[in-house]
């Protein structure tokens, strides 16, 4: 009876990760299926036509790479550093960890809000603004990861260290983070693949455009996030 429900609940398990699933692995099927042959060389170079005409992506591949490379230095950066301040020196880091979980639950939307009224409304929209909001999305994601990361190297490693007269910033750069390699360049990789998935901030700060944007990070841009939601929302099949 025991091994009956065992195969009970092990086959209701994996019924359940099917039906979780499966959504995901259509979507995939039907985006291979209907685009998978219309990718070309042209269509990944070129600018973006008018309905019917074809064109390409090329301004948002530009674009998506320009905002991602501002948001990875901002939000790797300040994240990893917030992370290890959490984990390693602050004695009161559940205050930042409220924080840093406040942070994350935000709607994207505000958060290009708030990047619109600091700096859009100052130096325009701009591939900068959009990557300044992407980083916000990152920040939160990175550090957290970066301060679990850290919280499972054990102790026994800082007080080896601390044995050898090592000062604690050189035993956190050169063997805690070695130590937490691993989950934090999951947090990286998660953090990275939301930020790629987001459209709505970048709406109140890159805007998006339909040209090149000349690696100018100071004019319009528009990322591939964009390029779906403008498509999307297109009264157009063709467009």
């Amino acid at each position: 009876m025991r091994e009956l429900k065992d195969r009970i609940a092990a086959s209701a398990s994996f019924i359940a990760m099917i039906l979780a699933v499966l959504p995901i692995l259509s979507i995939i099927a039907v985006t291979f299926a209907e685009g998978a042959w219309r990718i070309s060389l042209p269509f990944l170079i070129n600018e973006p036509a008018p309905p019917g005409q074809g064109g390409g992506i090329g301004n948002a591949i530009i674009g998506t790479f320009m905002m991602m490379v501002v948001a990875s230095a901002l939000g790797i950066s300040i994240g990893v550093l917030s992370g290890i301040y959490m984990a390693e020196y602050s004695q009161k880091a559940h205050i930042f960890e409220l924080f840093t979980d406040v942070m994350a639950g935000v709607p994207t939307i505000i958060l290009g809000l708030v990047v619109y009224l600091i700096l859009v409304r100052f130096i325009g929209f701009s591939a900068l603004a959009g990557g300044v909001a992407l980083s916000l999305i990152m920040m939160p994601i990175i550090a957290r990861s970066t301060e679990e990361a850290l919280k499972e190297v054990p102790n026994e490693v800082r007080e080896a260290a601390a044995a050898l007269g090592i000062p604690k910033w050189k035993a956190v750069l050169h063997i805690n983070l070695r130590a937490a390699e691993e989950g934090i360049k999951s947090g990286l990789l998660l953090s990275t693949a939301r930020a790629l998935g987001e459209a709505a901030p970048l709406l109140f700060t890159a805007f998006g455009s339909q040209f090149y944007s000349g690696l100018n990070l100071l004019q319009p841009a528009s990322s591939m996030s964009l390029v779906v939601y403008t498509y999307g929302a297109s009264p157009w099949e063709d467009w």
